[in-house]
């Protein structure tokens, strides 16, 4: 019996993850991934292209213009083809052909690995990659709904990916926000949504209020009116800021106008970023009224500085 060569086993197959795959893989793509290993990029990536995945917003591609960034090698489990592993990946990325998968080249510690990778093209000019102008595109995103720009820059920083424009991109989406984290951004730039802002927050429109001044202007006489539109915590409280009116968040179209118009009306929530409020006192400044404000920190912040409340009417 003729001995032949040996058998040598086929590599593992890996996927380079350096954008939302980081975190959101897909069922697909999840079945098949047998453990994560700290990975980087061998290729410079940066918020290059917009993308209609993500509501037009800016998603992370290869460019020349940006710099290598850590992610991590996703490994397949052992007999995963890499037929699969590219049709996984092109599934995933939403991509017409396998054309967009590339495979990436192993550093010293990953020759074991074939390591693969979404590469699709950049289709933003310079100038659309100055970080207000990404922050102006990621912001209209988010009236497209949950997979938006600005979502997709909050899962990039959170899985710690930084390019040369991260930082200054985020700065700029939380200044057109007027937040303190993209979180709380993506909240308001939703509440945005149907407002005719103009590529800004106009937030002229809407006065914020913090709790120490709503607390002066009751003192001082000031006509003002605070407006309960909690949702779930109203159902659950107690409670209510003194004097406070109420709107039913899924009535409000039809029961702002039945608010008085002599009064500053001051609306005040319990979501994120003041959500719920800022986008019921749009509406009402949309709709005539042209005196309103949001309360800063919504009912939380008003509860636990222990300001001036009163039990819920019946």
């Amino acid at each position: 019996m003729s001995r032949g060569r040996p058998v040598v086993p086929a590599r593992q197959v890996a996927v380079l993850a350096y954008g939302s795959i980081l975190h959101t893989p897909g069922p697909e793509l999840s079945a098949m991934v047998d453990h994560r290993r700290r990975g980087r990029t061998p290729f410079p990536v940066e918020y290059g292209r917009a993308s209609a995945r993500w509501g037009n917003g800016p998603v992370l591609v290869p460019h020349p213009g940006g710099g290598s960034v850590d992610g991590a090698l996703l490994v397949l489990r052992r007999g995963v083809r890499l037929g699969e592993a590219v049709e996984a990946l092109r599934s995933r990325e939403g991509l017409p052909t396998a054309r967009g998968v590339v495979e990436v080249a192993a550093g010293a510690d990953d020759r074991d690995l074939t390591i693969i990778a979404a590469a699709l093209p950049g289709n933003l000019a310079p100038e659309e990659m100055d970080p207000r102008a990404l922050a102006h595109r990621a912001a209209l995103s988010v009236a497209r709904g949950g997979r938006n720009g600005v979502a997709y820059l909050r899962g990039a920083v959170g899985a710690g990916v930084e390019t040369p424009l991260t930082r200054s991109y985020v700065r700029a989406v939380l200044e057109l926000a007027d937040a303190d984290d993209l979180e709380c951004a993506e909240a308001r730039l939703l509440a945005f949504r149907g407002h005719d802002w103009g590529g800004t927050m106009a937030w002229d429109d809407v006065a914020r209020w913090r709790p120490v001044d709503l607390v002066a202007a009751f003192a001082m006489g000031d006509p003002v009116q605070p407006v309960d539109v909690r949702d779930l915590g109203y159902r659950e409280s107690e409670r209510q800021v003194k004097g406070a009116v109420r709107i039913e968040p899924m009535e409000f179209e039809r029961q702002v106008g039945d608010l008085p118009s002599d009064v500053e009306l001051i609306f005040y929530c319990d979501r994120s970023g003041e959500a719920t409020s800022l986008k019921i006192a749009l509406w009402a400044f949309d709709s005539g009224l042209s005196r309103v404000g949001v309360l800063v920190g919504g009912w939380s912040a008003w509860e636990e500085g222990d300001y001036p409340a009163e039990d819920k009417p019946g």
